[in-house]
């Protein structure tokens, strides 16, 4: 990531929710979390790597606080907030476009290579977020399932 912004600038420093996904406090990102409203009523952040190599590892395009249809704007708008966040590139959107291929089994072998490769990238992603040994228990091979478990035992929070 880039260097971090100076406080004035750190709008979120304020936010007092934490990241659905990995249970961290938003204010202390280094970089904008971001937005992804539950409804047009409820709004909702994240913190955007998580969230893109969530949903890349795991090919679910679904909004993590209400389960409702990500859109591919929804997709895009993460991809571009990734990269203009220096967090490099999960290709999300080629993962949406490509998942009812894929999870039809009428992908090409190129479409199945390709998202092959970028769901593993997104998986060591994620395991290396949780590396810290308070985080993630030992033994623990798959952080996708790691957290959709976590994510489930803390509800109502």
């Amino acid at each position: 990531a880039g260097p971090r912004p100076p406080p004035a600038d750190r709008w979120w420093a304020t936010l007092e929710d934490d990241d659905m996904i990995s249970l961290e406090p938003l204010c202390d990102l280094p970089y904008e979390p971001f937005s992804l409203p539950a409804s047009e009523k409820v709004g909702a952040y994240f913190d955007g790597k998580v969230l893109a190599h969530y949903l890349v590892s795991t090919l679910t395009f679904l909004h993590p606080a209400n389960r409702r249809e990500l859109t591919r704007a929804e997709c895009v708008a993460l991809d571009e907030h990734t990269l203009r966040n220096g967090l490099g590139h999960a290709d999300v959107t080629t993962c949406f476009d490509s998942r009812e291929d894929i999870l039809a089994e009428r992908a090409t072998d190129e479409q199945r290579r390709q998202v092959a490769r970028m769901q593993g990238e997104a998986q060591a992603i994620l395991n290396s977020l949780y590396s810290v040994p308070h985080e993630a228990p030992s033994g623990v091979a798959d952080v996708g399932e790691f957290l959709r478990g976590r994510r489930g035992s803390n509800r109502g929070r």
